[in-house]
């Protein structure tokens, strides 16, 4: 028996959850653990859904989750991984709230809206670059990783974006500087991550609640 994922491929380990047998590729433990991709996109699902305080009301996240299975397209960038898995997460919206969908050439030929993402370094780039985009979003260019960085970009830089996009603000936005971005900026939308998080990967409530306690007051 090989792997599901990549049938030319040995099995390595098996999802925890399901058995679903997997290789190399895809064993890459959450936490120690070991999912499938469905059963991991249920288990943030169930995480991001737990109540939290917010304000002093009790506050439902939901999620619609956009998933690509690295090594089916070798040759796929990043950039264009973040890219499809952005497509399949809107056609998740689609189907209702917290649910998740896989990236496949039926979701590329329906044409679904996109975000196109600028990294950001001592210029603005080419915000005409992706003209097919819905939106753009600039994030903090680093020449390792694509996103999550936890690092601000000058956000001066936006000042000559002629807004020919709604966009999102990226890179580094945390409670301390929430209202700052907006304020400066005058995003569309912002983008959180490292900053409302207590450890990589784990959301913190407590600056999550903050962050929406600052926004709320402006």
């Amino acid at each position: 028996m090989n792997c599901a994922n990549h049938p030319q491929s040995p099995i390595a380990a098996y999802c925890r959850t399901c058995g679903k047998p997997l290789c190399t590729n895809c064993t890459r433990p959450v936490m120690g653990v070991i999912y499938c991709e469905n059963c991991l996109a249920e288990r943030v699902g169930e995480v991001v859904a737990q109540p939290l305080d917010a304000i002093g009301r009790e506050t439902i996240v939901t999620t619609s989750i956009g998933i690509v299975v690295v090594g089916r397209s070798p040759e796929a960038s990043a950039e264009d991984l973040l890219r499809d898995a952005d497509a399949a997460m809107y056609k998740a919206k689609e189907r209702g709230r917290s649910r998740y969908e896989f990236f496949d050439d039926a979701i590329r030929d329906l044409g679904i809206p996109v975000i196109k993402t600028l990294r950001v370094a001592e210029t603005l780039p080419d915000t005409h670059a992706a003209p097919n985009a819905a939106w753009l979003l600039f994030d903090t260019y680093d020449e390792r990783r694509a996103g999550g960085t936890g690092r601000r970009f000058d956000w001066s830089l936006l000042a000559t974006y002629e807004r020919s996009k709604l966009f999102f603000l990226s890179g580094g936005i945390d409670p301390d500087n929430v209202v700052a971005a907006i304020s400066l900026v005058r995003p569309d939308a912002i983008d959180l991550s490292s900053g409302v998080e207590s450890a990589p990967g784990v959301k913190d409530h407590d600056k999550i609640a903050r962050l929406f306690e600052r926004v709320r007051r402006e």
